[in-house]
């Protein structure tokens, strides 16, 4: 288990480096307090496509390593990161951002990288610093009172 735990922690250490490129490129480029001409923000716009589409290659290839409710939740932060910049940029190419994703998207990438980086980093420490034997029941009982406060 040792070195499960070990390679693990390595794919966790290195999506949360690639997030956080996902992270300052999608904000680069729908900052809209910075004026640019549409040249530079079409190049910024292509950068964080290939930020966004570095990460899920590398996710997709390490999924298996990540437990699945982890991996589930990843997948739908990307997913909805990958669907804000792509409104975005269908948006800026009718001139300036108008619907309400376009719009808002700073303010949604902005919100939506963090929740992502807390949930890979809650598995990081997981894996440096597990809890004592005893904690195990308790997170068992957790898990199974979790789907029931959603419903």
């Amino acid at each position: 288990f040792e070195r499960l735990y070990e390679q693990r922690a390595l794919v966790i250490a290195e999506l949360t480096r690639l997030l956080g490129r996902v992270q300052r490129t999608a904000l680069t480029a729908t900052n809209p307090e910075v004026p640019l001409t549409e040249e530079v923000r079409l190049r910024r716009i292509e950068e964080s496509k290939a930020a966004v589409t570095e990460f899920i290659d590398y996710f997709i290839g390490h999924t298996l390593w990540l437990d699945e409710d982890l991996a589930l939740r990843i997948d739908a932060h990307v997913t909805a990161l990958a669907n804000v910049l792509t409104q975005y940029e269908a948006d800026l190419a009718k001139g300036q951002p108008s619907t309400e994703v376009g719009v808002a998207a700073a303010a949604s990438v902005g919100a939506m990288v963090p929740d992502a980086k807390q949930e890979l980093d809650a598995r990081f420490r997981e894996i440096l610093y597990p809890p004592p034997w005893w904690d195990g029941p308790l997170r068992l009982l957790a898990r199974l009172k979790r789907p029931q406060d959603r419903g």
